[in-house]
This record gives structure tokens, sequence and C-alpha cells, in this order.
């Protein structure tokens, strides 16, 4: 069944009659009535009873123009869905955050952009570590992410700075009230330190070595932690400190603090991260909401 046969069927309908169908319609009556016994033997019932002067419809064919009013105008909608999911008017969108980010000022103005002037376009925010968010980005599950200490090897993902962020030290109260104010890294020569799993991120890992060796600090070998809220898990447990995010300090259990320590020097940067291949434009108007200066907006006016 094709839409233009619904038209012709809904005119012969609407008119009673074949021949005053055929003259709206522009086209042969002869035309017009093999284009209705088509459409009925492809359905399989007789839509008209054929009268000494014009038709009637039987009761298959009023059930088809009620039907047939609603698909033609559906189908008259398509193109204007097509035509905003093109622009990035509307669709889904589901993005990534690390767990220490889902606060992030440019994330959340991001949705609220979105919320304000594309009403239409819902954004699914998925906590996810950094490297999980790389292979989702890959396989098609993210179409964003919110991702720090990301490779610059791998060529299929492209992203767009962000913000700054530094490493600070985990510790519990007590030993934050011991050290005192503005704490160097050789303050922490006795203390003890648990580590991030390398095999996660290994140059993260290696610069927090080599910057607990300079202070001749030499870390637990275990338990080594999956991702940094496990470790400030094991320094709530009190079985020694740990170096992880300063945005994290949200995220600390009671009784651990985060400090910022002089001659920790480990910065990262966070990235908005995409496919390289995607050019999706809902997809580019978020990163773009992401990194411009919060509480602008698209400037997409009517597009």
């Amino acid at each position: 069944m094709q839409s233009r046969q619904l038209k012709y069927f809904l005119a012969v309908a609407e008119r009673g009659s074949i021949a005053a169908a055929s003259r709206t319609l522009n086209i042969a009556q002869p035309a017009l009535s093999r284009q209705i016994s088509g459409l009925e033997q492809e359905l399989g019932h007789q839509l008209f009873d054929r009268m000494p002067r014009g038709v009637r419809l039987t009761r298959a064919g009023r059930e088809l123009v009620r039907h047939s009013r609603r698909i033609l105008e559906d189908i008259g909608d398509i193109g204007l869905h097509i035509d905003a999911a093109a622009k990035g008017r509307t669709g889904t969108i589901r993005v990534g955050v690390t767990p220490n980010q889902s606060a992030n000022p440019r994330l959340t103005n991001a949705i609220k952009i979105f919320s304000r002037e594309l009403p239409n376009v819902t954004v699914i925010v998925i906590p996810m570590a950094s490297d999980r968010q790389e292979a989702a980005l890959r396989d098609g599950s993210l179409d964003a992410g919110l991702i720090v200490w990301r490779s610059p090897l791998d060529a299929r993902l492209t992203g767009q700075f962000v913000q700054r962020d530094h490493m600070g030290i985990a510790v519990p109260h007590a030993i934050a009230q011991e050290l005192g104010p503005n704490p160097t890294l050789e303050d922490f020569a006795s203390q003890k330190f648990v580590v991030y799993d390398r095999d996660r991120f290994p140059a993260l890992q290696d610069s927090i070595s080599r910057a607990l060796k300079g202070a001749g600090i030499r870390p637990l070998e275990t338990p080594l932690a999956a991702d940094f809220q496990a470790l400030l898990g094991f320094v709530y447990a009190g079985i020694g400190c740990a170096i992880v995010p300063a945005s994290y300090a949200s995220l600390c259990p009671p009784g651990v603090s985060i400090l910022s320590v002089s001659g920790l020097d480990i910065v990262y940067n966070i990235e908005i991260v995409h496919s390289a291949v995607n050019n999706d434009p809902t997809v580019h108007r978020f990163v773009e909401a992401v990194v411009q200066r919060p509480d602008t907006g698209l400037g997409i006016g009517g597009a």
C-alpha cells in the first residue's frame, strides 16, 4: 500500500464519485478506477459499493477512512521530525561522567541550556570511570563523555579541553590536624600510602610514584584500589593516605579530607570527548555547550 493510493481512496470517499474525484485529482477516470480496484485487491476487501450514480463506502471502507487520515497526517509529519533530528533539535544524547565530575558546573550548565533551548532533546547522564567511557564511546553506547587522562594515541576519539584539576592527598582528619596548615609532600614521609591500580591509568600512577619517591615515601604495594572512591575507603579505614583528585572532596567519607600539598604538582585536564567520526549535530551542540562560558546559550535561533 502506498500513500498515493490512500490519497486517491480518500478523494473518492469524500466526493462519493470516482468521476468527481478524478477531476479533483486531475487524473483519468479509468486510471483512478484501477488504483481503487488495486487497493481493494491488496487489502482483500471491497471498499466501495458501486451504485448507479457514484459509490458508497462499505464497512471496511469506513474503517479505512478513519485510519487513512491518521496515516497521512503521520507521513506528513515525518519530514518535520527528520528535519528536527538532522538539525540536532530532537532525540536523546547519552553522556558519561566520572563520579567526581557529576556536579561539574560546565556539565550542569550544558544540561540547563538544552532543557531551555532544546526541550525535545533528552540528556541522559551515566556515571562511569574514564576508561569505561572511552570503551563505550568507541562502541557507540555513549555519545559524549567528561573524561580525564585520555590517551592522545587513540585517533578514534577526539576531545575538547574543559578545565584543569590537580591531585591532593586524602587523609584522616586526625592526620590533617597533626600536619597543620600548608603541608609539604615531605611532611608525609612517615605516612603509609595506598595506591591506584596502575593498569587503569599507567601514566598517572607513574607520576604519583615519582612524586612519592622524590619525597622519600614508599607506598604500600597492596592493597591496590580499582578506583579513587575505593582509595577513599581505604583512607577512611585507616590503612593509609592516598593521592586522589582534589575534586573528589565532595565524595569523601566522614572524617576524611583532601589536602592541597606543596610539592605535589600533578595536574590533569578534563575533556569532553566523543567519537572522531560522530557527526551528530546534537552531540556537537552538547560539546559546544560544555566548553563555552557558563550561562551563555547556544544561539540556535530558528535553526
